[in-house]
């Protein structure tokens, strides 16, 4: 009877925390793909909207262009192709249906790990629900968020039937989800840790293990320091093929984050502002977490080192450490949660400074669990001393938790659109160039193109090096007939980032339109000197050749670019090479897109 009662509790926790997702993401059918990262991802991606055949099942497995190796997540969004094509309302179903199927799956490892009901389902609420999560939901191109995480818990789940029975095909199952998460998002390198932390608590195998030590004859005559260091180095040697996967995964990710171009340099971003903006981001994130205001899509990094933050965050962080330090062996809970916290963030504080963001919300999906553990377990050990404070806690647990649903209801609504996500970003941060920047694209696809024009304008005048402001002044001039202006401005977005290889290709097509082929090819050569396997350049010098009456050099660079990007050579040339000629007479002058400007995304160049 009691058994089943129990799953029937279960049971109504999970429906009540499949409402609770519902209730705040299911706007989110409704919204449209937004222009940063979502058209680098899905939209203007050639891999994926190619769909899912073996050549791109392939491909998928060796494409770095975005910075990122996650083969996975490519694979994922060709399916959502198939199933939906370009209806955004579909692909962000998807991320609903796998937030909801990591909120069960949460719960349900929590109550195996710990035995605890109630807490479990406390921490799962805080993770369903909480407003710093909706990012990862609400945008598209963030799949790679829940693909990961789902396979985080599955892997922790199996990670907990090893450590009971440790079995070789158990560990096998272990390493190929950890192997299928890291391929969905390298976040996860930092796992074997993670492991280790569950050993401490709740699977208690540390203590175990020394327990075990001690009470055999063979070790009485050891210290209890090198008693530890024996007993728990079983715990790391068998973590070892993870680690190396976790490297493994480390230097990938540096490769394809250079590749693209997307590592800021040190001597661009110094050591110490790093330093400060990690030390700021840690507690900027918990403030969040309590009560999370003033959300964005976007956070820029601050000019200057915020030495007094910094500070100030540093003491938190060494005081939260210090009090889960000193309390560790009568409440392990608040050790291995802060642990999770600071070791989960690590990969992504900007030490290794990959974009342009001081934080995201993103960052928190996993993270925030180790607080969430440790508000949970901690608040029921003060019930358990104090019960005359039950009802009043129990109060403002679910005070809490009723404020971040409405407040997470309130940040999906400003997904619904670019227009809307930028505007809501501009104004809730200050000095936020890049929303300008992408609040005026939003504006330039709508017609509106003095107001696009200011705030293209109000980007470079924030950050007046901002190279991809520049090239989108450019083209708005070009649409807008302005030729010299989107020269000068063109010109000036080259010199700024020589490898912005969108910049040549509107700068070619200016030259294009104004009846000078010559020139555009000269131009293209020299953008094709930086990045030769660029097929947008391979494309438009097909067009200037061809402008230029030049059919033969015409079908050698179609050769190239049907080798590069075929789907790219079948839309804008449908018939034959071969008659290319014909094609000539009529082909309209083309600019970078067929409508809109120069979508950035973090690491698009």
């Amino acid at each position: 009877m009691n058994e089943t009662k129990s799953h029937t509790i279960r049971l109504l926790i999970i429906l009540v925390l499949l409402l609770a997702v519902y209730g705040i993401y299911g706007q989110i059918l409704g919204h449209e793909f937004n222009n940063y990262d979502d058209e680098l991802y899905i939209t203007r991606n050639s891999l994926v909207l190619d769909g899912l055949h073996w050549e791109n099942i392939i491909a998928a497995f060796f494409d770095t262009h975005v910075g990122h190796w996650h083969p996975i997540t490519w694979l994922s969004h060709m399916s959502d192709v198939e199933l939906y094509g370009l209806r955004a309302g579909g692909h962000l179903l998807t991320n609903l249906l796998l937030h909801l199927l990591n909120t069960v799956l949460l719960f349900l490892l929590l109550e195996r790990l710990s035995g605890a009901l109630w807490r479990s389902f406390l921490v799962t609420c805080l993770f369903a629900v909480h407003p710093l999560h909706v990012e990862s939901v609400a945008w598209a191109a963030q799949r790679k968020d829940l693909l990961s995480t789902c396979f985080l818990f599955l892997a922790l789940w199996t990670y907990a039937s090893y450590a009971r029975r440790p079995k070789l095909r158990t560990y096998l199952l272990l390493v190929f989800l950890f192997l299928l998460g890291l391929m969905s998002k390298p976040i996860l390198v930092s796992f074997p840790l993670l492991l280790l932390l569950l050993d401490l608590w709740p699977l208690g195998r540390v203590q175990a293990l020394i327990n075990i030590q001690w009470e055999s004859t063979e070790v009485k005559d050891f210290s209890k320091k090198s008693l530890a260091l024996r007993a728990v180095w079983p715990l790391f040697r068998e973590k070892i093929p993870l680690v190396i996967l976790s490297l493994g995964s480390c230097l990938i990710t540096v490769h394809a984050a250079k590749s693209a171009g997307a590592l800021i340099p040190m001597t661009n971003y110094p050591l110490l502002h790093r330093l400060a903006n990690a030390s700021v981001s840690y507690a900027t994130y918990l403030m969040k977490m309590v009560w999370p205001k003033d959300l964005a899509v976007f956070y820029p990094l601050p000019a200057e080192p915020q030495v007094t933050k910094a500070v100030g965050s540093a003491l938190l962080i060494l005081a939260i450490t210090g009090i889960a330090l000193w309390w560790w062996k009568r409440r392990p809970y608040l050790l291995v949660g802060w642990l999770w916290y600071l070791i989960t963030l690590a990969p992504v504080i900007g030490i290794v400074q990959a974009g342009p963001q001081a934080m995201a919300d993103r960052y928190t999906y996993i993270s925030l669990l180790g607080p969430f553990i440790m508000l949970a377990w901690g608040g029921a050990e003060v019930l358990r001393k104090r019960r005359r404070w039950r009802f009043l806690e129990a109060a403002v647990a679910v005070s809490w938790l009723l404020a971040l649903f409405f407040l997470a209801c309130s940040q999906a609504s400003y997904w619904r659109d670019s227009t809307t996500l930028f505007t809501h970003a501009l104004s809730v941060t200050q000095g936020n160039y890049l929303a300008h920047n992408n609040l005026g694209s939003a504006l330039y696809r709508k017609g509106k193109f003095q107001e696009a024009i200011q705030h293209y304008r109000e980007a470079v005048r924030i950050r007046p090096g901002y190279a991809k402001a520049h090239a989108n002044l450019g083209l708005i001039y070009m649409e807008t007939g302005r030729w010299k202006e989107a020269q000068q401005e063109l010109e000036q977005a080259i010199r700024l980032k020589p490898d912005l290889m969108k910049a040549y290709g509107v700068l070619a097509d200016l030259y294009l339109r104004r009846g000078d082929p010559q020139r555009a090819i000269t131009i293209l050569k020299k953008a094709l000197r930086v990045r030769p396997n660029y097929p947008l350049l391979h494309l438009l010098l097909v067009m200037a050749y061809l402008k230029l009456g030049d059919l033969e050099a015409a079908k050698a660079e179609y050769k190239v670019l049907e080798a590069l990007d075929p789907r790219l050579a079948r839309i804008f040339f449908p018939e034959s090479p071969l008659e290319m000629e014909k094609m000539s007479l009529s082909l309209p002058s083309l600019s970078l897109d067929p409508s809109p400007p120069i979508m950035v995304g973090k690491n698009q160049s």
